[in-house]
């Protein structure tokens, strides 16, 4: 065989390769965006039970068969994490309201008055979305 035709053979392999990475790549990203949607529409929907200490017991028990002992301990470690986690949230809350509204003006100046009123209608949107969520958990 010519050196062309293996050559022609190497590209005509790699254009292959590389389409069913490409197609590959996009099944994958879809899959992923679509269990991400759905996980986030069932915490949505159960009202984040797995920030419910009870009802990660619950799992803990049934899943690992858990002694009286065990689910003690466990549980106390859960919810000490849970107060802790709870507490640096509050410390930084300041610091990362700051930095999202520090880059909210950012990007209003970048934009146009039609862009800009679009996009502070989804910054408001995005607020009230958070507060009921904040309002389902608690």
């Amino acid at each position: 065989m010519s050196t062309t035709v293996t050559n022609n053979r190497s590209r005509l392999l790699a254009a292959l390769l590389a389409a069913a990475l490409l197609v590959a790549g996009a099944a994958i990203g879809i899959s992923v965006d679509r269990l991400w949607l759905r996980a986030a529409a069932s915490h949505e929907r159960h009202g984040w039970k797995h920030h419910d200490p009870e009802h990660v017991m619950r799992w803990f028990r049934s899943t690992l068969q858990l002694s009286d002992d065990q689910a003690t301990k466990i549980e106390a470690i859960i919810r000490a994490t849970r107060d802790s986690a709870h507490e640096a949230k509050q410390r930084i809350r300041p610091q990362l309201r700051a930095l999202h509204e520090h880059a909210q003006t950012q990007i209003l100046h970048l934009l146009d008055a039609d862009q800009a009123a679009k996009y502070k209608k989804l910054i408001a949107h995005r607020k009230r979305h958070f507060r009921h969520m904040h309002k389902a958990r608690h």
